[in-house]
């Protein structure tokens, strides 16, 4: 079985465990990527060229930006 679909098998798995909630494919998807990669002794690749892929955000998944603050929003102006 290919690095890929262990990691797919068990993001669903994870999905089922937590009730089968909406919207948190990718966090699955990551969760299932570290703990595949942790009880594998060589590095994960889900790529044809090697390098590991990135999954992308599904939509309405805001992506996780470590070490940046939210933007102001800019105030509204009523008459």
């Amino acid at each position: 079985m290919d690095v890929e679909q262990r990691i797919r098998e068990r993001a669903y798995a994870i999905w089922q465990e937590e009730g089968c909630p909406e919207g948190c494919d990718y966090q699955h998807w990551v969760r299932a990527e570290k703990e595949i990669a942790g009880s594998s002794p060589e590095p994960v690749t889900t790529k044809s060229n090697g390098r590991t892929a990135a999954k992308k955000p599904a939509a309405g998944d805001a992506p996780a930006v470590a070490g940046r603050k939210p933007r102001a929003r800019k105030a509204t102006v009523t008459a």
